[in-house]
């Protein structure tokens, strides 16, 4: 479980795409995250989406690997956009299919289980990059490479992505700078960056800006590919608790929490009444309004928090109100609340967490107000309590 509060920030990486990171490399070579250019480095090649490739970390395809089939260019037309990078945790990014398991993770990790000298190497790899970052706080070792690889999270590339690709020869990881093509699977990790190519269990740090007058391509062709149109991608400011992916089956989106391969998927679906009807299910919920914007979107990760501390959980309709659970950790005893109110009203939010043999309230009263992240219907509870935490938030992340 990942804590909302007391993220440390990450300093952004700059990255651009393929044309400007040629044509304003030395104006960029000291930007907060920017990698120097490297002389006579003017060479990127371009590994297909099903192409196992060459000096692959594992000999054969990873399950559930396969390229998966993209629109061209899903953002419109490149026109004069020069600086075409994404963060992270942009939205519709990356794609999938819900709740479709994809990219044949645990295979890898009981691949590189099984293989010390591919795992030195590919830690070797992520451990070149200075932006890497993951919850377990530590740095990455051969010992918890595996803990590592569990939080990675599976997703399709919908345009061309330029990062720097690590080979395996002799034992040993080397760079190469190149693309990727759309509809490859990859695992990115908590703060959005693609780090393991899924079908060859390649590791992937950030790019190198490329210098030089020219640069040639080589490689797998696609006939699609333009060099222009080459995205580039910065890590979020905040990791995640779970990524906002496009549905490649229905073009609409979808939630996958952080950490998992697709067996999780969150798909926010209303469900219709036929007009000619004149009854309802009895166990379904009736819908919850709110007053600031229509009915209430209570999907994805919902922060519960202190003055002290926060913890991660999910909110569900009840009756008048709102249920709100969090799961019990090794960090955070779990909690399982009620909130007895609608958006434009003052409310009592009352806590009850048992376990390790004992048990304990809280409850806050505040008022609920309505917001609209990203255009959807949210709510924010914000209570006020006897102590000895004072302060009882409630808020989409």
């Amino acid at each position: 479980m990942f804590i909302g509060l007391g993220v440390v920030a990450v300093v952004l990486v700059v990255v651009i795409a393929l044309v400007a990171l040629i044509a304003r490399s030395n104006a960029r070579s000291d930007q907060a995250g920017s990698t120097p250019p490297v002389l006579g480095l003017t060479e990127v090649y371009r590994h297909g989406g099903d192409a196992l490739g060459d000096d692959p970390f594992r000999g054969n395809p990873a399950p559930n690997s396969a390229a998966v089939a993209v629109s061209s260019n899903p953002f419109g037309e490149g026109g004069s956009q020069t600086d075409r990078s994404f963060s992270g945790n942009e939205p519709s990014f990356y794609g999938g299919v819900p709740n479709e398991p994809v990219g044949g993770r645990d295979d890898t990790i009981a691949h590189f289980g099984a293989d010390r000298v591919a795992t030195e190497a590919a830690v070797d790899a992520l451990r070149s990059d200075e932006q890497l970052r993951w919850r377990g706080g530590d740095t990455l070792t051969v010992d918890n490479f595996g803990t590592y690889l569990a939080e990675l999270t599976p997703v399709v590339l919908r345009v061309d992505v330029r990062l720097t690709y690590h080979l395996l020869r002799e034992g040993r990881a080397i760079p190469q700078q190149a693309v990727l093509e759309s509809g490859t699977v990859v695992l990115v990790d908590v703060f959005g960056i693609p780090r393991i190519r899924a079908i060859s269990a390649t590791p992937l740090t950030l790019p190198q800006v490329v210098s030089g007058p020219q640069v040639s391509f080589t490689g797998d062709p696609w006939d699609d590919f333009d060099p222009s149109w080459v995205f580039a991608i910065r890590p979020s400011d905040e990791a995640l608790a779970v990524l906002a992916l496009f549905d490649l089956t229905t073009a609409g989106e979808f939630q996958r929490p952080c950490g998992t391969t697709g067996d999780r998927d969150i798909v926010d679906r209303v469900p219709t009444v036929p007009a000619t009807t004149s009854t309802s299910t009895p166990d379904t919920p009736a819908p919850t309004t709110n007053p600031g914007g229509g009915e209430v979107d209570v999907s994805g990760i919902w922060i519960l928090a202190s003055e002290f501390s926060g913890v991660e959980g999910t909110l569900l309709r009840e009756g008048t109100g709102f249920r709100y659970r969090t799961p019990q950790t090794n960090d955070h005893i779990g909690w399982d609340c009620f909130l007895s109110g609608q958006p434009g009203q003052t409310a009592t939010m009352e806590c009850l967490s048992t376990g390790n043999g004992y048990s304990s309230t809280w409850s806050a009263t505040g008022p609920i107000t309505a917001i609209s992240p990203n255009g959807r219907p949210k709510l924010r509870f914000d209570g006020t309590s006897a102590g000895p935490a004072t302060t009882m938030t409630l808020t989409p992340q």
